[in-house]
């Protein structure tokens, strides 16, 4: 018996080693027609406009300062992905690191709020602040600020012309939590888990597919969780609310 039940648990993590694999590949699979995806668009736009100035199509200075300029955004975007797959990366092999430090977490919203204001402007959206005189918490302040701005432009792009973007920051008991509502479409119950998975995208949400990357929000759950802090997202009765909290174990008044 001894030895039949031996073979039996040998199996069994036999079965259960192929399994991890499986999905391991599967994941690698996954990962590597994503990035070719989301590289494919950007470098196919500045190789066009590239070919463009190289044999003289833009002819006035007007129009090549527009190819220009568009090889350039493309380039940001590329540099943006690159960089949010490094931290992808660090974070799922255990290299991650944060710098933790007090710092006033109501000042970084305000400054980095009134910093992206512009975009909302050209886009016609309305960004409002509400926050206390002060919030210390101990925590990384730049990784805390690429929080903000994942939250913020990810309401950027799900808010029509017209719309509202509030950005709010209280402290409890519990800890500070920073919360970024956007005016909008509800998100369906069977994708809000989701949504904190590397490159994935909110079925019929009516964007270009080409829009953000996917990554905003797994690079969020990554920070959080080194934080030992919580995330979450729920429907309003006009919009969606994001939020993240940092535990009282980091915050002082």
């Amino acid at each position: 018996d001894g030895a039949l039940n031996g073979l039996r648990d040998a199996n069994a993590k036999l079965t259960e080693d192929i399994e991890r694999e499986r999905r391991l590949e599967k994941m690698r699979r996954r990962f590597v027609s994503s990035v070719s995806h989301e590289l494919k668009n950007p470098i196919s736009m500045i190789q066009a406009y590239a070919d463009g100035l190289r044999h003289n199509i833009a002819k006035d200075p007007e129009a090549m300062a527009e190819y220009a300029e568009i090889i350039s955004d493309e380039s940001d975007k590329m540099a943006s992905l690159i960089k949010d797959l490094l931290d992808l990366s660090a974070y799922e092999s255990g290299t991650f690191t944060i710098n933790k430090a007090w710092f006033d977490f109501a000042s970084l919203v305000k400054e980095s709020s009134e910093r992206q204001k512009k975009l909302f402007d050209e886009k016609g959206v309305g960004l409002e602040t509400r926050l206390p005189e002060k919030a210390m918490i101990y925590g990384d302040a730049l990784r805390m600020e690429q929080i903000l701005s994942n939250f913020l432009a990810n309401a950027l792009r799900h808010s029509d012309e017209g719309g509202k973007v509030k950005v709010s920051l209280e402290n409890s008991r519990e800890g500070s939590r920073l919360r970024v509502y956007n005016t909008g479409s509800p998100i369906e119950e069977n994708e809000i888990e989701n949504i904190w998975t590397s490159f994935y995208k909110i079925r019929n949400s009516g964007l270009d597919p080409a829009a953000g990357t996917g990554l905003g929000l797994a690079i969020v759950r990554a920070i959080v969780d080194l934080h030992g802090g919580s995330y979450g997202v729920g429907n309003t009765e006009k919009g969606v609310a994001f939020w993240v909290e940092i535990p009282n174990e980091n915050t002082k008044e």
